[in-house]
């Protein structure tokens, strides 16, 4: 029993993100391959560059423990700024994540701290400056005429 409980314990959410074997990444592939191209799972444009991506970004998931199979992945397009791999990234999961963090933090009871504009004495004005606003602004001297026959 000792060995079973420790396994469930390090599988927990202490368990960083799981990646896709050899073999699971190769099935995702030839499933993505049509005609001799390889083509993104989303928009099916034949492609060189592809990230093999979870369909449910993996902060979400709990179950840890579970291998990953061709199912849980996707081919993506990858390396322009406009590809599926980056607007998933943007657009789903980095926010979808940050949301989570927060629902989860709030139902817990986690507060952040209000923000305060700092309370602290006024830095203390030097001699010089003292002076200076002391005189006022400086007069100039009159103006002389450019073109004058003398």
């Amino acid at each position: 029993m000792g060995n079973a409980s420790r396994e469930v314990w390090r599988a927990g959410p202490q368990m960083s993100r799981r990646e896709f074997s050899t073999a699971v990444k190769v099935e995702i592939i030839k499933r993505a391959t049509h005609g001799g191209q390889i083509r993104c799972d989303v928009c099916g444009v034949a492609v060189k560059k592809f990230q093999i991506d979870h369909k449910i970004a993996e902060a979400y998931v709990t179950d840890k423990i579970r291998k990953l199979t061709a199912d849980d992945g996707q081919l993506l397009c990858s390396g322009t700024p406009d590809s599926c791999h980056d607007r998933k990234t943007a657009t789903d999961d980095v926010p979808g994540i940050a949301r989570a963090k927060r629902r989860e933090a709030a139902e817990l009871g986690v507060r952040t701290s209000p923000v305060k504009p700092l309370q602290s004495a006024a830095f203390a004005v030097s001699e010089r400056t003292a002076k200076r606003v002391d005189r006022g602004p400086k007069e100039m001297p009159p103006r002389r005429a450019m073109f004058v026959e003398e």
